[in-house]
């Protein structure tokens, strides 16, 4: 028993400490996919004294922003009461200024959800298995690339699969039971679930489901009216209505792009008003082929073990209740999920994710039962394959993150040579000066201008932040016409992950330049992945790899 808890205690410690360096890593960018939009939005919040989040530019559901907001109004007070900020106006001006340094607090939160799915898994598998084979399943999730990857940024894949897990082991719990405060949190679940990612509504069936099937002695009608059950189900619609009225704008895009998919899939054509190429289709066919294609990436031997775990289960003398569950609840939000995304991506699979690898666990679980002693020798050889995979993604990943990113880096060093007021032509990010904005303003692709550079073009130049430099940003200067020869440029800093778009931008130019600096993740220049947001094929990268980022290369013009 002791060893048991240390052996839990030790899972957990090392799961954490692997996290941590994540939550400081590329600063001052923002490199995960949808991160830095939550900060804007709890700010905007904060900014015009609203419990509102419906703003054009969020596009995610609120509850995180809700979780921020707090937070960023505690350390501006902080900031005042200890004279870090004189005014609310040099809050106000550091947030404009360096808003990215707040993605700590939102990589906090994603390590908190993270360990907190660990506790909450581990509980819903001690519901299948014994406690060795819950501690084995809650391991393999710990470890697990993908976990370990979004549980270190502030995407809502992680904390949405938490209250999916903590809405399945309520539900399971009402089925075994029907105690008042399951029905309770349950609801919680459902609802707290559908405002940090709309996907946790899928609860809804099981809920109903363990309700219904449950053995007590009432009648259908009479089990209608129960109250815990009726207030259950109230509790998380309120939380429902709410969570949606909160950004009707995002709640809108995604379920009106969702709907119009499927509507069209069968045939109905709709409007294409909620985002473009919805004519396309959903390629369901090819989705299901992502599907094995992402595992193959993270753990192929944790996918051919779950699909015999689940028709082992299957033809087991397990509740039927529980066999509805464990098998339905992945293959329904897959199934969904292929015909309303256009695509699978690897982050769309955690949902469904630890309900593989509680029937991976059961395959294990069913051939450790058995008392040939051979047979208990490949459960421990194909335990060691199922960890071998994540632990080597895992050790060469935080790796990387414990090094400086590439782009960082090249930053750093561009503005150790590159004289104040240089124009450059990039695509990472450096201060802008005055002139540099005014010319993106009027020529940028997208005619936009964000927060930041509206409160640059608003300082005296006294105020203005150094070093600044007349920036060319690639980001915005999509017509490449704009770069003629007699268009003043003295330096080019250009990042990229394909040698193709590094030929086709740096060629184009029409300046003679001589090459500086060059900041690689390896050696040899060759295509990699952006492992911020693309998890294909990690195995082919990383271990070769001594920084992650993208290539970075520095150019002087020669005029």
């Amino acid at each position: 028993m002791i060893a048991y808890k240390y052996f839990f205690i030790a899972v957990f410690v090392v799961a954490l400490l692997i996290r941590l360096p994540a939550i400081t890593y590329g600063l001052p960018y923002g490199l995960f996919g949808d991160e830095i939009v939550q900060i804007a939005a709890g700010f905007t919040m904060l900014e015009q004294h609203t419990l509102r989040a419906n703003f054009p530019f969020y596009y995610l559901p609120p509850m995180m922003a809700y979780l921020l907001a707090p937070l960023f109004a505690l350390y501006g007070v902080f900031g005042l009461v200890t004279g870090k900020f004189h005014a609310l106006g040099e809050f106000r001006r550091f947030v404009l200024l360096y808003r990215e340094y707040f993605l700590i607090i939102l990589r906090l939160w994603g390590v908190f959800f993270g360990m907190a799915s660990l506790l909450v898994f581990f509980a819903v598998a001690r519901k299948f298995f014994d406690r060795y084979f819950s501690l084995l399943a809650m391991g393999l999730w710990a470890f697990d690339f993908l976990h370990l990857q979004e549980s270190m940024t502030g995407r809502f894949w992680v904390p949405v699969t938490f209250f999916i897990l903590a809405g399945a082991y309520a539900i399971v719990r009402i089925y075994e039971s029907g105690k008042a405060r399951w029905y309770v949190l349950a609801g919680c679940a459902i609802g707290f679930g559908f405002g940090m990612g709309y996907v946790a509504v899928l609860l809804f069936p099981w809920f109903w489901l363990a309700h219904f099937l449950r053995k007590d002695g009432f009648s259908l009608f009479e089990k209608i009216k129960q109250k815990w059950f009726l207030f259950g189900n109230a509790f998380s619609i309120f939380l429902i209505g709410i969570f949606s009225y909160a950004n009707v704008y995002a709640f809108v895009r995604q379920f009106g792009y969702s709907g119009a998919i499927l509507l069209n899939f069968f045939g109905v054509l709709v409007s294409t008003q909620f985002k473009p190429g919805l004519s396309q289709g959903s390629h369901v066919a090819n989705n299901f082929f992502a599907i094995a294609a992402n595992f193959r990436d993270l753990n192929p031997l944790l996918f051919a073990l779950g699909i015999a775990g689940f028709f082992l289960f299957a033809f087991s003398r397990e509740q039927v209740f529980k066999k509805l569950f464990l098998i339905g609840m992945p293959l329904v939000y897959l199934a969904g999920a292929s015909f309303v995304f256009p695509w699978i991506d690897h982050r769309y699979m955690m949902p469904a994710y630890p309900f593989f690898i509680m029937a991976a666990i059961y395959s294990l679980w069913m051939l450790w039962r058995s008392v040939r002693m051979f047979r208990k020798t490949s459960v421990c050889i194909m335990c060691i394959g199922l960890f071998a995979f994540p632990l080597g993604l895992d050790f060469f990943y935080v790796r990387g993150m414990l090094a400086t990113d590439t782009a960082v880096q090249a930053k750093e060093w561009a503005e150790s040579v590159m004289p104040e007021g240089s124009r450059v032509i990039t695509n990472i990010y450096f201060m802008n000066n005055k002139a540099g904005l005014e010319f993106l303003r009027d020529h940028n692709s997208y005619n936009w201008i964000d927060s930041r550079n509206k409160y640059l073009l608003s300082l005296p130049d006294a105020q203005y932040p150094h070093p600044n430099y007349f920036v060319y940003d690639l980001n915005y200067l999509r017509d490449a016409s704009i770069f003629r020869k007699d268009l003043p440029v003295d330096f080019i800093v250009y990042s990229y992950y394909f040698k193709e778009v590094k030929t086709e931008t740096i060629d184009s130019l029409p300046y003679h330049k001589e090459l500086l600096k060059t900041f690689y993740p390896k050696q040899e220049v060759s295509d990699v992945p952006n492992l911020y947001g693309n998890l294909s094929h990690p195995y082919s990268y990383l271990p070769f790899v001594d920084n992650l980022g993208p290539y970075v290369e520095i150019y002087k013009v020669i005029q």
